[in-house]
């Protein structure tokens, strides 16, 4: 949405979208008044139980060790 310069244009870009996407229809034309949808109350509570993990931590931490395990072989005599 960045690539449209005014408020209004992001707005109706992400009416449209929203729309689109069948989590909002719109009541009025003339008010501009828009409905959201179940649909988009149903795919808020499914975002919200996704469970992402961070690998990142894991391969940080087991880099370290790795790098402990090689500089106790280097100790070794």
């Amino acid at each position: 949405f960045s690539e449209k310069k005014s408020y209004d244009e992001i707005v109706e870009k992400l009416i449209s979208e929203l729309e689109r996407m069948g989590f909002v229809e719109q009541q009025d034309e003339v008010e501009k008044t828009w409905k959201v949808l179940a649909s988009f109350h149903y795919i808020e509570e499914l975002i919200d139980c996704i469970s992402i993990t961070d690998d990142t931590d894991d391969a940080e931490h087991t880099g370290e060790k790795d790098k402990e395990t090689d500089k106790e072989k280097e100790e070794q005599p």
